[in-house]
């Protein structure tokens, strides 16, 4: 009997380890990236035969040129930034949901910087608000929020900034408002750096697709396999990071400096109508041209 388990694990000490799949990965900053950083500090990716390295990207609006490019395989990307580069000829599809925006459980809001007092949304007009990215998701969702508010989004100074420089900024005063995503929400807020003033994405939909990730269309045709992995390896990390909320919080405040006071809705879900959402509202917006595009083409989750 013992010879015989010694031989069994000489012979699986023999068998050659399952090839690690090269997989470069453009991740950007938020709570909607704990997974990710999870997946890779604890192993997962590397127990579902990827070999992942992650780059961070500073706006989701910059993945396609990346990706166009072969810095990336995978990148963080939002409904606006593939629509406008379907728009714009470049052919990428959506691999895998991440995040989704919960009415239930908002984790974006616009905030105020500290002394000013814009209590209702048309005091907005003539006050600089920052979005990070023009044309991105947030740049999308705010303006549709300011239209529903009867606030015309020419009567307000767009302004891009990236979410780590938001506290700063209001700081210094170079912006009136941000529109911002956990954790650097919660960080504002006990920052005494700005308040309150709407969850805008909360009060626009009840349950909306925020951050997923994208690729090329013939590099997810040809690598089926490896994006299957991604998103077995994904959905574990998400387990952890909703279920071992110290470990999360850990690689959390690590990246970020803070740890957001909601936990993000994490579903590696997207559907054709998440896109159709947003198409909408661009071309309402004038960011896109009809005829709609058909968004069934630009998913690729199976």
């Amino acid at each position: 009997m013992m010879r015989a388990l010694a031989f069994a694990l000489v012979l699986c000490a023999a068998l050659p380890a399952r090839a690690q799949t090269p997989l470069t990965v453009g991740t950007t900053a938020g709570s909607a990236m704990v997974p990710v950083l999870i997946a890779d500090a604890q192993g997962i990716f590397a127990r579902h035969g990827l070999a992942v390295k992650l780059v961070r990207i500073a706006f989701t609006a910059v993945a396609p040129q990346a990706l166009a490019g072969g810095t990336i395989d995978i990148g963080a990307g939002t409904a606006p930034v593939l629509l406008n580069a379907d728009a714009g000829g470049l052919d990428l599809v959506a691999v895998s949901g991440l995040t989704r925006q919960v009415a239930a459980r908002p984790v974006a809001s616009l905030l105020v910087r500290e002394g000013l007092h814009l209590p209702d949304p048309g005091d907005l007009r003539g006050h600089s608000v920052a979005v990070a990215g023009l044309n991105g998701v947030f740049d999308v969702l705010l303006r549709a929020w300011l239209d529903k508010n009867h606030v015309a989004a020419s009567d307000v100074r767009l302004i891009e900034l990236p979410f780590t420089r938001m506290e700063d900024a209001l700081r210094t005063r170079t912006v009136d408002a941000v529109a911002v995503v956990e954790p650097f929400r919660s960080r504002i807020v006990a920052a005494g750096a700005g308040t309150r003033l709407a969850d805008f994405v909360a009060e626009l939909a009840p349950d909306v697709v925020d951050a997923f990730w994208i690729a090329r269309g013939d590099w997810a045709g040809a690598h089926a396999d490896a994006l299957a992995r991604f998103r077995a390896a994904l959905a574990e990390a998400i387990e952890v990071t909703l279920n071992d909320r110290p470990a999360a919080e850990a690689v959390e405040k690590s990246a970020f400096g803070a740890v957001g006071a909601v936990v993000p809705t994490y579903s590696t879900t997207i559907t054709a109508a998440d896109l159709a959402f947003y198409g909408n509202l661009m071309i309402h917006q004038g960011m896109l041209s009809e005829p709609a595009p058909d968004y069934a083409t630009m998913v690729r989750t199976q």
